[in-house]
């Protein structure tokens, strides 16, 4: 335990280069600040730059989206009192995280992979209502419709009104982003993006009414076509503007033919919460198992389904899959959990630490699952009300030893 004390209490902020015979590893956003120093994708730093949320590769750039400050905003929408959240930031940040900004105009960067240089590509526009059209931008990802000759990177937002989806080419004459996506109906975003079969897919909550994943194969402002609505996930999850922050379709991957989605538990109560994993195919609209759109949808994790909400740990609110070929050569898709961080922030806002106490005793696992969707628990402490009793991997939930 000695040790480990020194291990962490040593531990700074590195901005040196690694290199190994294996890798190389270089700090690329102002390469020469150190601890405690501020940093942001912006020559000289910028702390109101919280978060590099999206990134995708183009053929010269990889293009990275920002947000503006988001913590401080959670922590003002949760206190409901702007005076009490600044004497909360400042007590417990000391200066790290800005307050009084009135700048929560979204940012997306992109770095040169020529020059090494990372330069502001774009900063939202502010709509006619005066609030800027995106708070900043949670998914990205490259994609070559049919009809053009090069790829482009789409990169998708969120805001307190509008959620868009900007499309960013290396060979645009004016580097303007063209708007190929927008809804006006409420606070929400797009952070669910993913191809499939040659189409560009992605996710999206509209306030108060739907749950939805379209697809184009050109997208544009006009060319959008829905394959999911609410009646397709059980009316289960929430869709109230509250559960925008981590509820909805949150990722969506391609694997064996199928598009997976996976749905947040969002502002659901503790008891409902766990996320939710649904498979969805096109069958055409002539198939008895086809729903509006020509497609079939089955919940594989979620109440009475093959494996319960959650796989039976309510606090685990998403699942984030990634793909990985392991060392017995099959493809697996990997899904990494995040636990009810954002209701045990609001509840320690009250002085309630309960939500938090379950954060500690369950933190995040990794699980896996195979063409068959037969899953197994990979990294976990598993007990008798998860779906899965057993772990085939060497470390405890939250990655312990």
């Amino acid at each position: 335990m000695n040790n480990k004390r020194l291990e962490y209490k040593n531990m700074k902020r590195y901005y040196k280069t690694i290199e190994t015979k294996h890798f190389i590893i270089k700090k690329i956003s102002n390469p020469t600040k150190g601890e405690k120093e501020a940093d942001g994708l912006k020559e000289n730093g910028d702390r109101a730059n919280s978060y590099a949320w999206a990134m995708a590769e183009s053929d010269n750039y990889i293009y990275i989206g920002s947000n503006r400050n988001l913590f401080y905003s959670a922590v003002k929408s949760a206190l409901s009192n702007e005076t009490l959240s600044d004497i909360f930031i400042k007590f417990l940040f000391r200066g790290d995280v800005p307050i009084g900004t009135n700048d929560f105009a979204g940012e997306i960067f992109r770095y040169n992979k020529s020059t090494e240089e990372i330069e502001l590509v774009y900063k939202s526009e502010y709509a006619p209502e005066g609030i800027p059209y995106d708070n900043g931008y949670r998914g990205a990802i490259s994609f070559k419709p049919y009809n053009e000759d090069t790829k482009s990177v789409y990169i998708g937002s969120f805001g307190t009104k509008y959620s868009r989806i900007l499309k960013f080419n290396d060979y645009s004459t004016d580097n303007k982003p063209e708007v190929v996506f927008s809804d006006s109906t409420g606070a929400s975003s797009i952070r669910a993006m993913a191809t499939h079969d040659e189409k560009l897919y992605f996710g999206l909550l509209i306030s108060g009414t739907d749950l939805r994943i379209m697809e184009s194969a050109s997208p544009s402002i006009d060319t959008w076509n829905i394959v999911a609505d609410l009646n397709d996930f059980n009316n289960i999850p929430n869709v109230d503007e509250g559960s925008f922050a981590f509820g909805g379709i949150f990722d969506l991957i391609s694997y064996n033919g199928y598009l997976y989605a996976t749905i947040g538990s969002g502002n659901a109560p503790i008891e409902k919460s766990g996320f939710l994993i649904f498979k969805g195919k096109y069958v055409g609209l002539d198939s008895p198992n086809s729903n509006n759109y020509g497609w079939s949808w089955e919940m594989i994790v979620g109440p009475n389904a093959k494996y319960e909400a959650g796989m039976g740990v309510p606090n685990h609110v998403i699942g984030t899959p990634f793909k990985y070929r392991a060392s017995d050569g099959k493809e697996y898709v990997y899904i990494g959990t995040l636990t009810n961080v954002i209701q045990s922030l609001q509840y320690i806002t009250k002085f309630d630490f309960s939500r938090l106490y379950f954060d500690f005793i369950k933190p995040a696992q990794l699980y896996r699952f195979d063409e068959n969707d037969n899953w197994e628990l990979v990294i976990g402490t598993p007990n008798k009300n998860d779906s899965l009793k057993t772990r085939i991997g060497n470390y405890k939930a939250g990655f312990v030893p």
